[in-house]
């Protein structure tokens, strides 16, 4: 399997290690929620629900921690 590594894989392993990460459910204007995976500078990435972005984040986690 090819290694891969993508900004946002970066920015989610920084504010792990910072211990900055947040995970906020939004609302979009269609009245639909999503989840912000969000640092002390802003959104890093969205997520569809709760589930994907807890994914998102234990996979970079396992990652780093390899």
């Amino acid at each position: 399997m090819a290694f891969t590594l993508s900004l946002q894989d970066v920015a989610i392993a920084v504010a792990i290690q910072n211990k900055t990460l947040r995970l906020v459910k939004q609302q979009d204007r269609w009245g639909d929620y999503f989840v912000a995976i969000k640092d002390e500078q802003g959104t890093i990435e969205v997520a569809d629900n709760e589930a994907a972005a807890m994914e998102r984040v234990l996979d970079i986690k396992m990652r780093i921690e390899a």
